[in-house]
C-alpha cells in the first residue's frame, strides 16, 4: 500500500493492515458501494488506508474521520473478506448495508439498530445488528488531497455489544480441533461453525442472552490403505502398520512475499557441518531468476548460500559469484525430498535428491551467529528480501552432522522421530509444519525439543484446514493412534499382531489437533481353514553363492532340494528349490601408455601401477572385477650441439631432423641420432620411443672456424664453440705474438702480447655470441671466427 497510514484511534480489535496489497492504483468503485459524484466517494485513484476489524459479537460499529472538512473529506466503506487473512483486492466483498455508504462520506455506521447519539438500543431485533466476524474498512482521501497523517484523517472507531433492554447479555467463543460437538448452556449441540443465540430464562431476574462465536476447525480424511482381509480365526495372524500419507505443510506465495526466518539456527551450525532436509512441491516459478528453498546471508544481508530453484525449474545452489545447477527438473507437481550437506573442513557441498547424492562441488562458507538463516527466500541488497520461493514445503530438518543418502532416504519414508532417529544428538531443528489448536499460526514450531521456535511472515502461511499427500511417506507419527474393531478401540500401538479377533468392520483411526484420518477395513471368517498341503517351485537365480531358507549355502547349479514350510492356515507348505549360480568374472586390463591414463574408475594415473580394482556388472548381473595393469612411459627429448654436430636424446630410439626456421620442414635421409650439417640454421629431432613421441629444442648451428690463415697447418685453435677458453698452438715457437677479441660490432673485448710461446691459453669474457680472433706473428695472420655458449658438456 503505498498511501501514507493515519494514527490508530481505534477500538483495541481495528488493526491497521500494512501487509494488505493495495496499490493506490487500482483503487476505484470497482470494489463495490455506491456512488453518488460527492466529495469523499472513491471515483478514482485516492490514497487509501486498511483496517482489520474483528468482532466477537453481535453490535453496532462506528467509524468516524474527525475533523471533517467537506471539501478534504475522505470516505469510509466496509468489505467482508473471502477468507480470515485476505491478500488481494478481489478477496474482497462490498458489504451492502444502510450505513456503509459514500453518502455519509466521513462516518459509517454497521448495525443501525443502536443510536449513538441516544446511546441506547433502539430496539430488540437483532437483525439490526451486525454481525461478528472479521471486516476490513478502507478509508478513500479524495484525489489525494490532503495526506493521510493530518487531523483532517484521523479515523476512530467505536463498537457497542448487542444487549437489549431487559436482558443480561453474554459473549463466549469456542473453538473445537479435534471434531467433537459443542453442547451449549441451553442444551443444543453445534457442529457446525457460525454465530449462535441462546436464551436463558430465569424465572424472578432478567433473562440473559448468551452469544456464542463457534468454530470447527476439525477436518476429517479417510484413506484406503487397508484392503478386506479373509482369515482363518484362531489360525492367523492379522498384522498391520500404524500408516498415513498425509502431512501438514506450509505454502509460499511471491505475490505475499512469504519467508519463515530462522535466524536462532545459525549459531549452532557456526563453522561447523550441517544438513538441510525438506519435502517441497514446485507450484509455478515464473520468476525471471531463481526461488530461494533455504538460504543463508550475512548479517549484512549479502549472500552466503542458497538452495532453489531456477527459472528453468531445475534444483541449484548459488552464491553472490557463481550458481551451481544440478540440472534436475522439479517442477513436475511431485513432491520431492531434497537434501544439501555442507563439509566445514574442506568446504565440499553436496545435493541430494529423493535420497540420492546428485551433485557436488567445492565452495567454502563462512556461517556464524551472526548469519542469517530463512525458508523461502532470501536477503538481498539493503536487506531487503527478494527470490521468493513459489511452492510448498514440510518436514524439514536441520543438522550439525553430514547425512548420507541412506539418512536422506529414511527421511524420505517416515516422519522424523527425534527421540529414536541415530543422529538425534546432531538434530538442531525440525519443522512438519503442525500448528497446535488456538495457537498462533504465524509461529513456526520447533519439534526437535531445542525450541528454535520462529515467526512466519504472515497468517495462513501454515495451513490448518487442510493436508497434502506424498506417495511412499508414512507421517503416522504426527497422529494419536487408535485401532478399532466394530468401533471399540482395542489398541494404541504403532503395529497390531493379533490371532484372537473376530469378524467384523476394522478400523485404524488417526487423530491431532485440526485432522482426522480413517482407514476401515473388512474382516472375513475362511469357511475352509483346512490343511492342504502344497509344494512351491522356489526359482532363484544368484551370483556365485546362495543361503537357501533351510540354512543351508550353495555354490552352484542345484535342484531337487526342499524345504517345509507353514503356511498363513498352519498347514505344511513344501518348498524345492531350483537354483541358478551365476559367477562373478576377473580380468587384468594391461595399459601401456605415454605419461598418463584416465581409467575406468575415473582416477588418472600418472605413474605405473599394479593391483588397482574396480567393479562392473557382468552379462549375468554378477560382479566383474577388472584389475589395472598400467605401465607409463615418460619421453623428455632433447637435442645438443657439438661445433656443425647435433646429438638427439634418448639413444636407442627412432629420429627424424626437422628444419626448425622451415617451419619444422622433415629433413630427407636425416634419421640418425647424430646429424652432421655445413649449413647455418636451426634443428630438431623427432623421437619415438615405447610408443611415445616427442619434439626436441631447437639447436641453432652458426657456421664457425678459420677464415683467414697465413700461418698454413702450423696453427691450431680450438675449442670452438667455447666458453670462454682459447688454446693456440703453433707447430714452432713464436717470437712475438699478438692476440685480440673483438664482438660482432667491432669492439676489441680482448687484447694480450706473448713472446717467445709455442702455446697459448687464455679465457675471455662476455655474453653467448659470435667473435672475431686475430693472431699476428711477424708477417703471418690468422683469423676465425669464435661461438661462446656459457655451457659445453
Amino acid at each position: 500500500m503505498n498511501a501514507q497510514i493515519p494514527p490508530n484511534r481505534s477500538i483495541l480489535t481495528a488493526e491497521i493492515v500494512n501487509s494488505f496489497p493495495y496499490a493506490d492504483s487500482t483503487v476505484n468503485t470497482s470494489l463495490g458501494g455506491q456512488n453518488y459524484n460527492v466529495y469523499g466517494c472513491p471515483t478514482q485513484c485516492c490514497s487509501t488506508a486498511v483496517y482489520r476489524i474483528e468482532l466477537s459479537t453481535f453490535g453496532s460499529l462506528r467509524g468516524t474521520i474527525s475533523n471533517f472538512d467537506p471539501y478534504r473529506a475522505g470516505s469510509l466503506l466496509a468489505y467482508l473478506p473471502a477468507n480470515e487473512y485476505p491478500t488481494s483486492d478481489n478477496q474482497l466483498y462490498f458489504l451492502s448495508d444502510q450505513g456503509n455508504s459514500c453518502n455519509y462520506r466521513d462516518t459509517l455506521q454497521l448495525g443501525k439498530g443502536y443510536s449513538w447519539n441516544e446511546e441506547r438500543w433502539l430496539n430488540d431485533d437483532i437483525n439490526e445488528t451486525i454481525s461478528p466476524g472479521v471486516y476490513y474498512v478502507l478509508v478513500f482521501n479524495y484525489y489525494n488531497l490532503f495526506d493521510f497523517g493530518s487531523t483532517n484523517t484521523d479515523v476512530t472507531f467505536d463498537f457497542k455489544p448487542y444487549c437489549p433492554d431487559g436482558y443480561e447479555c453474554a459473549t463466549i467463543e469456542v473453538e473445537i480441533c479435534d471434531g467433537s460437538d459443542y453442547i451449549s448452556s441451553t442444551g443444543d449441540i453445534y457442529t457446525i461453525s457460525g454465530n449462535y443465540i441462546d436464551t436463558v430464562y430465569t424465572q424472578g431476574a432478567q433473562d440473559s442472552l448468551i452469544f456464542t462465536r463457534f468454530k470447527n476447525n476439525h477436518k476429517a480424511y479417510s484413506e484406503n490403505l487397508y484392503i478386506d482381509q479373509t482369515y482363518c480365526i484362531g489360525l492367523d495372524t492379522m498384522q498391520n502398520h500404524a500408516v498415513t500419507h498425509r502431512v501438514s505443510f506450509t505454502e509460499f506465495s511471491p505475490k505475499s512475499k512469504d519467508n519463515l526466518k530462522l535466524d536462532t539456527l545459525t549459531g549452532m551450525i557456526e563453522n561447523s557441518d550441517f544438513s538441510i532436509s525438506t519435502w517441497v512441491q514446485i507450484l509455478n516459478q515464473d520468476s525471471l531468476n531463481h526461488s530461494s528453498i533455504a538460504s543463508f546471508s550475512s548479517s549484512n544481508g549479502n549472500l552466503i548460500s542458497t538452495l532453489g530453484v531456477n527459472k528453468n525449474k531445475n534444483l541449484i545452489v548459488a552464491n553472490s559469484s557463481e550458481t551451481q545447477n544440478t540440472l534436475k527438473y522439479l517442477a513436475d507437481s511431485t513432491w520431492h525430498l531434497v537434501g544439501y550437506t555442507y563439509e566445514a573442513s574442506t568446504g565440499i557441498n553436496q545435493v541430494f535428491l529423493d535420497g540420492d547424492l546428485i551433485h557436488t562441488f567445492t565452495n567454502p562458507l563462512t556461517i556464524n551467529t551472526s548469519s542469517l538463516m530463512t525458508l523461502g527466500a532470501e536477503y538481498g541488497s539493503g536487506m531487503s528480501m527478494n527470490n521468493f520461493f513459489d511452492g510448498k514445503i514440510t518436514e524439514v530438518s536441520v543438522w550439525n552432522k553430514i547425512l548420507n543418502s541412506a539418512d536422506f532416504s529414511s527421511l524420505m519414508q517416515t516422519a522424523l522421530d527425534p527421540e529414536l532417529n541415530p543422529h538425534k544428538n546432531y538434530l538442531v531443528a525440525y519443522y512438519p509444519m503442525i500448528v497446535n489448536c488456538r495457537a498462533d499460526d504465524t509461529i513456526l514450531e520447533d519439534y526437535s525439543g531445542n525450541n528454535h521456535k520462529t515467526q512466519a511472515s504472515r497468517h495462513l502461511m501454515q495451513k490448518i484446514d487442510e493436508l497434502e499427500t506424498i506417495n511412499g511417506f508414512n507421517s503416522a507419527e504426527h497422529y494419536e493412534i487408535a485401532w478399532k474393531q466394530d468401533g471399540q478401540v482395542f489398541s494404541t500401538l504403532d503395529t497390531i499382531e493379533i490371532t484372537d479377533f473376530k469378524e467384523g468392520v476394522y478400523e485404524l483411526e488417526l487423530k491431532r489437533d485440526y485432522f482426522s484420518i480413517s482407514n476401515t477395513w473388512q474382516v472375513y471368517n475362511d469357511s475352509i481353514c483346512v490343511c492342504d498341503s502344497t509344494v512351491q517351485i522356489d526359482a532363484i537365480t544368484a551370483c556365485d553363492s546362495l543361503e537357501w531358507s533351510n540354512g543351508k549355502k550353495y555354490f552352484a547349479n542345484a535342484s531337487g532340494i526342499t524345504d517345509t514350510l507353514t503356511n498363513i492356515y498352519g498347514c505344511d507348505s513344501v518348498v524345492m528349490l531350483d537354483l541358478k549360480i551365476n559367477n562373478s568374472s576377473f580380468s587384468t586390463d594391461i595399459q601401456k601408455v605415454c605419461d598418463s591414463l584416465t581409467w575406468i574408475d575415473g582416477n588418472t594415473y600418472s605413474s605405473s601401477a599394479s593391483g588397482i580394482y574396480h567393479t562392473l556388472t557382468n552379462s549375468y548381473g554378477c560382479d566383474s572385477i577388472v584389475e589395472l595393469n598400467l605401465t607409463i612411459h615418460n619421453l623428455e627429448a632433447m637435442a645438443k650441439a657439438d661445433g656443425q654436430t647435433l646429438t638427439a636424446y634418448p639413444a636407442d630410439a627412432n629420429y627424424q631432423w626437422l628444419d626448425c626456421e622451415e617451419n619444422y620442414a622433415v629433413i630427407a635421409n636425416a634419421n640418425a641420432q647424430i646429424f652432421n650439417t655445413q649449413n647455418e640454421g636451426s634443428y630438431a629431432a623427432v623421437v619415438e620411443k615405447n610408443g611415445c613421441a616427442d619434439t626436441t629444442n631447437c639447436v641453432k648451428i652458426t657456421k664457425v672456424g678459420i677464415v683467414e690463415n697465413s700461418f698454413g697447418e702450423s696453427i691450431t685453435i680450438y675449442p670452438n664453440p667455447t666458453n670462454g677458453i682459447i688454446n693456440i698452438i703453433f707447430s714452432n715457437p713464436q717470437n712475438i705474438v699478438k692476440v685480440s677479441i673483438s664482438d660482432a660490432n667491432g669492439k676489441i673485448i680482448f687484447k694480450e702480447k706473448y713472446e717467445n710461446r709455442q702455446k697459448l691459453n687464455f679465457d675471455f669474457d662476455g655474453p653467448e655470441g659470435t667473435y672475431f680472433l686475430n693472431i699476428k706473428s711477424k708477417n703471418k695472420r690468422a683469423s676465425a671466427k669464435i661461438i661462446k655458449i656459457n655451457f659445453i658438456e
